[in-house]
């Protein structure tokens, strides 16, 4: 009798890892559509969470059409197969981390350093990005096409050994070290002649103007059923820090600089982060955010901002509960996994979401594209 358990026991562990990989390329290969003139297209995916089903139909668009690369923001959870799978691909696929990436144990270790050498280096992602830290996840890149450079710039929102966090464990809230501020100021500072900056964060910037997303009054096939309606703004647990990166940002594209503001770091470290910028604005240059953590869509001008668009993606990762998932799912297939491919049009100043894979809505509606000018 045991035997016979075990041997079933063997058979499904088979089974799933079996289904874990299934995927039909027809089914991606037709979504792909040759590159405009004047665009840079690239994909984006999050909060995998070790799901080699949600990576491999993103990899195989990537590897199969004219995008220039792919931006994966964060709950990676890494395992052996997705390190070489993204190590061997023919064109970068940009890690940065969430908050689960931190308090992953990998080979026995745990925390931002590990997540940095024994993912991102693990991968070779030093190969197309300058680090601003030697231990840190924070970076930037430049991608061209026809004469039009975009700039990519990857937040690590984890920098709990850098900051040095009392408990020595991880923390969702936010969590800056000084040195990326000043560092993010830095290369905003000499972006003015870049034809579009896009960053790649994990948590999305709440806000807590409840009901005044824009793109819901607009239209709403692109955005969460559930987002609509969550009742607390996605503030994120009161995190002190929330409008930082975005008040960076707006200074930016303003030219009203900050002038040694002050923001409280996250509230389980009593310290201050301080922003003084200089930019010789206005700049007209920022298209987006791309992250996820909230497990649902949105796709929004900010309220508070109303310059800055937020492209959250939904959860892609096996053992999806559906609490916070709108679309209608399977095991496997594409109505398993979701992705979008993201289009920049500089000289239409369009940024293009289309979604791959599950796309059906549980109220029969589907989120299939949409078109933002920036």
């Amino acid at each position: 009798m045991a035997n016979i358990s075990r041997l079933l026991l063997c058979l499904f562990c088979i089974m799933a890892c079996s289904s874990e990989d299934m995927f039909d390329p027809q089914v991606v290969r037709m979504q792909i559509a040759p590159r405009q003139p004047g665009e840079i297209e690239f994909v984006h995916l999050t909060d995998i969470h070790g799901s080699n089903i949600s990576l491999e139909p993103a990899a195989y668009y990537l590897e199969n059409s004219d995008a220039a690369f792919g931006l994966l923001t964060g709950d990676v959870l890494a395992s052996e197969h997705i390190c070489k799978k993204l190590l061997n691909l023919t064109k970068p696929f940009l890690l940065i981390p969430g908050n689960h990436d931190i308090y992953t144990v990998y080979n026995g270790a745990v925390g931002q350093k590990e997540f940095r050498t024994k993912v991102l280096d693990s991968i070779g992602q030093e190969r197309y990005v300058s680090y601003g830290d030697r231990n840190s996840s924070y970076w930037y890149t430049d991608f061209y096409s026809d004469g039009h450079t975009l700039r990519v710039i990857g937040i690590d929102q984890y920098e709990i050994e850098t900051v040095g966090h009392p408990n020595g464990t991880w923390n969702v809230h936010n969590l800056y070290s000084q040195k990326q501020v000043d560092w993010l100021v830095d290369v905003l500072d000499h972006s003015y002649e870049v034809d579009g900056i896009i960053f790649a964060i994990h948590n999305g910037f709440g806000n807590k103007n409840v009901g005044a997303r824009d793109t819901t009054a607009a239209v709403n096939s692109f955005t969460s059923i559930l987002a609509c309606h969550y009742d607390d703004g996605y503030n994120y647990l009161g995190n002190g820090n929330v409008t930082l990166i975005p008040d960076i940002v707006n200074a930016y594209q303003t030219g009203e600089n900050l002038n040694d503001k002050r923001y409280p770091n996250s509230p389980v470290v009593k310290d201050t982060l301080t922003v003084t910028t200089n930019f010789q604005g206005p700049h007209d240059n920022f298209i987006a955010y791309f992250g996820g953590h909230l497990h649902w869509d949105v796709a929004e001008t900010l309220p508070y901002y109303p310059r800055q668009l937020q492209v959250l993606l939904t959860y892609g990762g096996r053992n999806n509960s559906g609490k916070y998932d709108d679309l209608v799912r399977a095991f496997s297939d594409e109505n398993f996994y979701a992705f979008n491919t993201c289009s920049v049009n500089f000289m239409r100043r369009e940024l293009k979401l289309k979604r791959i894979g599950a796309n059906l809505k549980t109220d029969g509606t589907l989120r299939d594209s949409i078109v933002f000018k920036y």
